[in-house]
Formats: C-alpha cells, sequence, structure tokens
C-alpha cells in the first residue's frame, strides 16, 4: 500500500498537481511512518512546497527530514531516483531551510539550522557527512541577518569569524564579498581607516588569483562559476570604488588658495606663480591618484560601479571648473578693471581645459546607465552635472517631457441627453 501511494504521489506530481500529491504523500507519511518511502516522503512534501512557494512550510519538512535523517545523501538514490528527481538529502534540505527562515524574518530559526548544519556537516563532522564548502555557505549567510538590522558591530564580528573559520576552504567569491562586507560595515559605523583596511583585503584576495580559483571550482557548474564570477568582480569593484573614495575625499580637501596682495600687477602675478600654481599642481596630483584608483573598476565590466567611478571622476573635473570659476574676487583687484580683466581671463582659461573630460565622463555614465538601465543617485549627478556644464545640449530627462496641453482645467457641467425620434 505505501507504493501504491508513492507511486500516485509521482503521477499527480507529473500531471502538475502538486496539491494532491502532498496530500497523498501526508497520507503516506502518517499511516506507514515506519516505511523507507515514507522517510523520503517528508523530503518530498517540503520540495512540493518548495516548489508552490509556500516557504515556511517547506522549511518545516525540510527541517524535520534533516533532523531526523542527517545521513541521508545521494548515496541513497538509485538510478531512477536521479532520473525522477526523487532523491532525497539531508543537507540540501536543511541549506534550504536556513534560506527559507532567513528570507521570512525567522532568525532565530534560521541560527538554530545553520548552527546544526555546521555540527552535522562542518569540519568538525565525521569525515562521511563532512560538507566544509556547504557549511561555509549557510554560516557565510547568517550574515544578512545582521545586515538586516543594521547592527554593524555584529556583521563585523560575524564575518571575521567565518572568515578565521573557513577562509582555506570557502569559495572564493564568497571570500571576497566577506571583506567587503566588513568594510560596508566599518564604513557605516563612520570607522573609515579599518573600512579602507577591509576593502583593500579584498582587493589582495581579488588579484592573488580569485577569478583562477573561481574557474577551477570542481564542485560548480559552469552557470554557476559564471554567476559567482559575477559576484566576485562586483564585489570588488565595489571594494575598489570605495577605497579609491578616500582618494577623492584628499582631493576634495584641497582649498582653492585666497589671493593676499596689493593692487598692482606684479603682486597678482606672484600669486599665480606661487600660491595658485602650486594648488593647481597638489590637486592635480591628488585628481591623477583618484582617477586611476577609479579607472581600475572598468576592467571589471560591472556597470553600476563603472557609473560610479565615472560620476565621481567627473565631479572631480568638474570641481576645478567651480573653484576657477567661483573663485572669490579680491576687492584689490575687483576695483581695477585692468587687474580684474587679467584675473578673471586666466581663470577662465584654467575652466575651459577642463570642461571636455568633465563632459567626456558624464556623458559616459549616462550612456552606460541607459545602457543597462541602471538608474541611481551617480547617475543622477551625472545628468545633473552635464545640464549645469551645457544646459542647451544637455537638458534634464524632465524637461523633455511635454507639458499637459489641450486639457481643460475644470470639470464642465453636463448638459441633458436630448434623444430624436
Amino acid at each position: 500500500m505505501d507504493e501504491v501511494l508513492w507511486n500516485a504521489a509521482l503521477n499527480f506530481e507529473a500531471a502538475r498537481l502538486l496539491g494532491r500529491a502532498i496530500r497523498v504523500r501526508t497520507a503516506l507519511i502518517e499511516r506507514f511512518p515506519e516505511t523507507s518511502l515514507a522517510k523520503r516522503a517528508i523530503y518530498l512534501v517540503g520540495a512540493n512546497y518548495h516548489a508552490l512557494a509556500f516557504y515556511e512550510r517547506a522549511a518545516e519538512y525540510y527541517e524535520t527530514f534533516a533532523k531526523k535523517y542527517p545521513g541521508e545523501d545521494e548515496g541513497s538514490c538509485d538510478a531512477d531516483d536521479k532520473k525522477n528527481g526523487t532523491c532525497a538529502i539531508a543537507h540540501e534540505a536543511l541549506k534550504n531551510a536556513v534560506f527559507f527562515r532567513i528570507g521570512l524574518g525567522q532568525d532565530d530559526k534560521a541560527i538554530d539550522d545553520a548552527n546544526m548544519f555546521q555540527r552535522n556537516y562542518g569540519p568538525n563532522a565525521s569525515r562521511k557527512d563532512r560538507r566544509v564548502r556547504d557549511a561555509a555557505q549557510v554560516m557565510f549567510s547568517l550574515g544578512q541577518i545582521h545586515e538586516n538590522k543594521k547592527d554593524w558591530s555584529s556583521v563585523v564580528e560575524h564575518y571575521r569569524s567565518w572568515l578565521r573559520r573557513y577562509a582555506q576552504t570557502a569559495d572564493p567569491h564568497q571570500i571576497i564579498q566577506a571583506y567587503v562586507f566588513v568594510g560596508n560595515a566599518y564604513r557605516n559605523a563612520r570607522d573609515t581607516v579599518k573600512a579602507e583596511a577591509s576593502y583593500r583585503s579584498a582587493i589582495k584576495a581579488w588579484d592573488k588569483g580569485g577569478q583562477r580559483k573561481i574557474s577551477r571550482l570542481t564542485e560548480a557548474s559552469d552557470d554557476e562559476k559564471a554567476r559567482y564570477m559575477m559576484m566576485a568582480k562586483d564585489a570588488v569593484s565595489e571594494a575598489k570604488f570605495y577605497a579609491a573614495e578616500g582618494l577623492f575625499r584628499v582631493f576634495s580637501r584641497i582649498k582653492f588658495p585666497e589671493y593676499q596682495g596689493g593692487r598692482r600687477l606684479e603682486e597678482v602675478n606672484r600669486w599665480a606663480q606661487r600660491d595658485f600654481k602650486k594648488w593647481l599642481e597638489k590637486k592635480r596630483e591628488a585628481m591623477v591618484d583618484a582617477e586611476k584608483a577609479y579607472n581600475e573598476i572598468a576592467g571589471l565590466e560591472v556597470p553600476r560601479w563603472q557609473i560610479a567611478a565615472a560620476s565621481r571622476v567627473g565631479e572631480m573635473y568638474a570641481s576645478f571648473i567651480d573653484a576657477f570659476r567661483e573663485a572669490p574676487v579680491p576687492k584689490e583687484i575687483e576695483n581695477d578693471d585692468e587687474l580684474y580683466g587679467v584675473y578673471v581671463d586666466a581663470l577662465e582659461a584654467q575652466a575651459t581645459s577642463f570642461e571636455k573630460p568633465a563632459v567626456e565622463k558624464f556623458e559616459f555614465c549616462i550612456i552606460t546607465a541607459t545602457k543597462v538601465r541602471w538608474f541611481n543617485e551617480f547617475s543622477k549627478t551625472c545628468e545633473s552635472e552635464l545640464n549645469r556644464l551645457n544646459p542647451r545640449e544637455y537638458p534634464l530627462a524632465s524637461e523633455l517631457r511635454g507639458g499637459v496641453d489641450f486639457a481643460y482645467n475644470s470639470v464642465s457641467v453636463p448638459d441633458p441627453v436630448v434623444l430624436s425620434k
């Protein structure tokens, strides 16, 4: 009779009648609990709820199966089971349960399931059951709980602990991500020094063969490797961007030199050759360092970080333009037409030289954002800056939308309907 129920459930499942398959498998579990088919039915009911997106019910059945039969794995499946998708695998069940509990916001249950996974399949499990790579993935996922709560100290503690335990066995992309998440937690806690150190660790992990290590993962399919590579590149791009932000702050802190002198042309020229030239050289050097750091992101080909980097580089060029055009005019110069003309013309000439590279960076930013449909605060900055530099050629998107024309401002009073005979 247990075989009859088992086969009936398979037929209902093949007909996509998952509700009936669940009812039949539930009857099998209740009436023949000691049979091997009932044991596997527990897992498959969880899989049915999983397919129906009833994640809490799926998690409950997955947890029940993993607790009662933690040693069940692929070795207990025959060829027909693999063909029909009826293998019951305890570690897969428990891994799914962890992810579902996290997604449902059931943090305590997620942590309990993850700790069970680590006990059953982690580094200290028996050699037969050990699945350290899977344990690393499961324990890594718990960091999301602390991130959702914005508990930055717990985020740092979690990923640092994870790195100590799994740095030698985890997938390369997750090692890189862990350093980035630690960096983000420090950044949110306003500790830029420790944040930048974590970002540099992420970059170092990538530079020391991260791409090669991902391509050599023997337990991952080609699709998984491609996904892991994308995740690693995204994390490294983020690390490079925020590492470059430190250089951007150095650049931003170099302020335009105030003119202090008399009303003679010689004094203006002396200021230009001494204070102004020194400021310009220092500012340029800082921009070159920051731009070089931002440009490293381009080779990783992650559009959202390419957009952010281009926006920042464009901002640096634009800040030169603003510094020249908004520089305060000393009273000694403002009251002298000749000196005023020399002073303003010199600044305008410098400002003009920065317009083209600024526009190029902002254009690249907008074109990339449009191509990949990724719009955020950085793409908005690019749009507004382009409009500010050249409003005629680069109108804002809102300006391109036509106004409401040929519309009545008030509702008309309906007339009575006249029916013709």
